[in-house]
């Protein structure tokens, strides 16, 4: 969640600070190269970020996830609490196929003093980045 809120800041103030220098007179020419680049990117590129908090639910308190043990009592997880997040990059390649690619990682923000030595402790974890192409092989007009 930190990291999140320090990007929406960092964007934010990148975007203010473009804004003020608007206004400055300039030597400003436009490309067609860009335009169509631009185009291009609108047209073929869709991105979708997914995100799911995971933890103690709010009548149970602590910072470490909710878990039960096998007599079915609630107990505390070794796991804090976190945010899985994945970020969805799809490259259409033509009107039935797409290249995805979608890392996922997951950013802690509870305790970890319980984890062992060889444990990563660090709040910022890379999970994965699947990589696919997905589309449709065959339909019919039915």
């Amino acid at each position: 969640m930190k990291f999140l809120v320090f990007m929406i800041f960092l964007l934010a103030c990148l975007n203010v600070y473009s804004q003020s220098l608007s206004f400055l007179p300039g030597n400003t020419s436009t490309s067609e190269f860009g335009s169509k680049t631009w185009e291009l990117i609108k047209t073929k590129l869709q991105v979708k970020y997914f995100s799911e908090t995971m933890g103690p639910s709010i009548t149970k308190g602590g910072d470490r996830q909710v878990d039960w043990d096998k007599n079915k009592n609630y107990s505390q997880s070794q796991d804090p609490i976190s945010v899985f997040n994945q970020v969805s990059m799809n490259w259409a390649l033509n009107k039935q196929w797409t290249f995805v690619v979608q890392p996922r990682f997951t950013y802690r923000m509870g305790d970890t003093a319980g984890y062992g030595q060889n444990q990563d402790r660090g709040p910022f974890q890379m999970e994965d980045t699947r990589t696919a192409v997905q589309g449709v092989y065959w339909s019919n007009a039915d």
